[in-house]
């Protein structure tokens, strides 16, 4: 009762009295407050499209479409995609998969890209270390 009384003095109303309204003003302050950390946007992958084709000669053809929403946060400079290049049969032999990459390209515009290789996985890095990403792309 104690803090009651000294919001309602506080706020010019006689000892004992609270002013009518004072709890919804303060819910919406604490509200307020907490509202642009519950807005801010979420860095995340809206859509991931695969298309794969079989060409004539048994190469296998793909083409990824990705669109990501980023923020700077963990996106800053684009993004990378892990491909298994080493797969190992039953019987214990191993397989190498080769690939090239044909292009990389970010609102229709070629993007600069590397690849790495690590033992069992090659990593496909697409975007600029001197361009920091935000928003959504068209």
């Amino acid at each position: 009762m104690a803090r009651a009384a000294a919001l309602a003095v506080a706020a010019g109303n006689p000892p004992g009295v609270a002013r009518p309204g004072w709890a919804l003003r303060l819910l919406v302050v604490v509200l307020l407050c907490a509202l642009p950390r519950g807005l801010a946007a979420r860095e995340e992958i809206l859509s991931h499209d695969t298309v794969l084709a079989v060409l004539a000669d048994g190469t296998l053809e793909v083409s990824e479409t990705i669109r990501v929403r980023a923020e700077g946060d963990a996106i800053r400079h684009g993004i990378y995609r892990d491909f298994p290049v080493h797969k190992r049969a039953p019987d214990g032999t191993v397989s190498v998969a080769t690939f090239d990459v044909l292009g990389v390209y970010r609102n229709g515009a070629p993007e600069p890209q590397t690849v790495e290789r690590n033992g069992a996985t090659a990593r496909l890095r697409a975007g600029r270390p001197d361009r920091l990403l935000s928003g959504v792309p068209r």
